[in-house]
């Protein structure tokens, strides 16, 4: 499950639940027996929170492109890295 807003780690640990819903409790996205597992749950969704999971291959194929460019001992086009990491960035972002 993803959703675009924050989770939190409940009091106890051991609990994570959604954004609030304007319910009386938000949502239980899931029940782990270890709290570090409940942490980095959280701490892994939160860090995706606003951004487009689908476009992290774009991402990574402009990064990849990059690299290439400086390193593979032809010319460097910079204009051609800058238009492709900032096209991976803006998707990255949604805009």
């Amino acid at each position: 499950m993803h959703t675009k807003e924050q989770w939190r780690v409940g009091d106890a640990g051991f609990t994570i639940f959604g954004p609030p819903n304007g319910q009386p409790a938000p949502e239980v996205i899931a029940n782990v027996k270890r709290k570090d597992n409940a942490t980095g749950i959280v701490a892994d969704h939160n860090a995706l929170v606003g951004l487009n999971p689908g476009a992290i291959k774009g991402l990574v194929e402009a990064a990849e492109f990059a690299y290439d460019a400086c390193f593979d001992g032809s010319p460097i086009d910079n204009e051609s890295v800058k238009q492709r990491l900032e096209r991976a960035l803006k998707n990255l972002k949604g805009e």
